[in-house]
C-alpha cells in the first residue's frame, strides 16, 4: 500500500532534483519490504517439502523475462 502511495506521488513530482531523491527513498523502501520477505519465502516452501532453491529459480526467471524476453509480442493483447 505504501508503496503505491509512493509511486503516485512520484507521478505528481515536476523538479528533477526532489524527483531523483523521491525515487531513492522508494528504492530503500523497496529493499527493506523484499530482504526479509527472501527467507520468510524460503521457509514456508521447506514448509512444504521443497528445497529453497526453487525461490531462487523462479527469481531467475522472472529476471530473465523482465530483461531478455520481449514485450513486443504482448501488445496486440492490451490495445
Amino acid at each position: 500500500m505504501c508503496y503505491f502511495v509512493l509511486l503516485q506521488l512520484r507521478d505528481t513530482i515536476t523538479q528533477q532534483n526532489v524527483f531523483n531523491i523521491f525515487m531513492g527513498i522508494t528504492y530503500i523502501y523497496v529493499l527493506f519490504i523484499l530482504i526479509p520477505s527472501i527467507p520468510l519465502v524460503i521457509r514456508r516452501l521447506h514448509d512444504l517439502g521443497f528445497s529453497g532453491k526453487w525461490y531462487f529459480l523462479y527469481l531467475f526467471a522472472y529476471i530473465v523475462d523482465d530483461f531478455f524476453l520481449d514485450d513486443g509480442i504482448y501488445e496486440d493483447l492490451f490495445s
